[in-house]
């Protein structure tokens, strides 16, 4: 039976620390970020001077059909460095054909004694193009993406060991901007650490600081959601797939609702819309898009998303909760609440 994996990634960093390496490796998993560091890690074990490892690493993307490349490139000797490193990224959408099955059986069980072998797929398992009886010559490495508690212990470490105190509250901000990637998560402590900035670190200075590191998709969900477009459902699946938690999500939604809702509170109670504005400090550059919104939802019809919400909620929190696009509790709130069903 083909095994599932032979460590997990913080294991794999024991062994490197340890200056172990193994000549053929499988990352499996949603963890892009931590794979790509892991990569620099042992590029970094292998070469010490900056000239060989830009001539004698080889960098594939399968999904761009660079199968045939890659594979050239593993059964070649480097006329540059004695060592070299070839990298089979996205194995997930290599095409399982005989040809394609005997290449990468042909490059694992001929691979050179001076090359370096990594292969990733953005899946949980090991991929079906790989032959069973050829996986002891591997080692699989599972890259599980990071829980919310993960991300949030590991911002706090990172910014420790920098010196730097932070508030529990700017880091759930971070998480809440940026989901659980942990390259833009490293991008931001890094913009944080070099800041300068003086004393605890706030929610407002993590506002201002990593303003261009925020997820962007999200963000164009919400507005398109919002104005009632049809590629809510795309930016959706977008934003799953980056690995933003729902339930932060469904905060930016639920705050949202509530300021639109506030807004007409306030016009009905007979301000003006420039004074609801003013009084509620919706930004001038939001402002637009703002009215935009509530104007596509009147009271009537605002009303209607709020039990939606509260079922989105409990259902997320539900240990029954079986994931995915189609069966996520927000794709079900987008459908009853731009197409009208019953909440």
């Amino acid at each position: 039976m083909a095994k599932k994996f032979s460590m997990n990634s913080k294991q794999l960093r024991n062994e490197l620390g340890n200056n172990k390496l193994e000549r053929i490796y499988l990352f499996t998993g949603e963890e892009e970020g931590e794979k790509e560091k892991i990569i620099n890690t042992i590029l970094g074990m292998v070469f010490t001077d900056e000239a060989d490892r830009k001539n004698s690493v080889g960098r594939f993307h399968l999904e761009d059909n660079e199968f045939l490349k890659a594979a050239d490139f593993a059964l070649s000797q480097s006329i540059f460095a004695a060592t070299s490193v070839c990298l089979m990224l996205n194995l997930e959408h290599l095409e399982q054909t005989n040809d394609h099955v005997a290449l990468l059986r042909d490059v694992i069980e001929n691979l050179p004694d001076a090359t370096l072998l990594i292969m990733t797929s953005s899946e949980n398992r090991v991929p079906r193009i790989i032959p069973a009886d050829i996986l002891e010559n591997i080692k699989v490495v599972q890259f599980w993406r990071y829980f919310e508690s993960d991300i949030f212990h590991y911002i706090r470490e990172a910014m420790a060991r920098s010196g730097v105190s932070i508030e529990e509250s700017a880091i759930a901000l971070i998480i809440e901007l940026l989901g659980r990637d942990v390259r833009k998560i490293d991008s931001a402590i890094e913009k944080i650490v070099s800041s300068g900035e003086v004393g605890s670190i706030t929610r407002e200075m993590v506002n201002a600081l990593i303003e261009d590191e925020r997820d962007v998709s999200a963000y164009e969900f919400i507005d398109s959601f919002f104005k009632r477009k049809g590629d809510a459902y795309y930016l959706l699946k977008k934003v799953h797939e980056e690995g933003m938690h729902e339930l932060a999500l469904l905060g930016m939604i639920m705050r949202q609702a509530e300021l639109i809702e506030k807004f007409h509170s306030f016009t009905t109670r007979g301000l003006s819309a420039a004074e609801a504005l003013n009084k509620m400090k919706i930004d001038s550059r939001r402002r637009g898009n703002f009215l935009a919104y509530a104007t596509v939802n009147p009271p009537e019809e605002l009303s209607r998303i709020f039990p939606l919400i509260y079922r989105a909620d409990l259902r997320i929190k539900s240990t029954n909760y079986p994931g995915g696009i189609t069966a996520n509790p927000i794709f079900d709130l987008v459908s009853d609440f731009l197409i009208g069903g019953a909440p």
